[in-house]
């Protein structure tokens, strides 16, 4: 069985930078995404 010691070091030894990075990412990138849709959306013809 795993030491619970090196679980816990695992998990508390991210840096800040890489937890921030993963934050942006998830709050961002459904952004992003949604609108690049959006503007996709706009200009698609559908009736022609």
């Amino acid at each position: 069985m795993e030491n619970i010691d090196d679980y816990e070091y695992i998990l508390v030894r991210k840096p800040a930078s890489a937890v921030s990075a993963i934050s942006n990412i998830y709050i961002w990138a459904p952004v992003i995404i949604w609108g690049a849709e959006a503007v996709i959306l706009f200009f698609y013809r559908l009736d022609k």
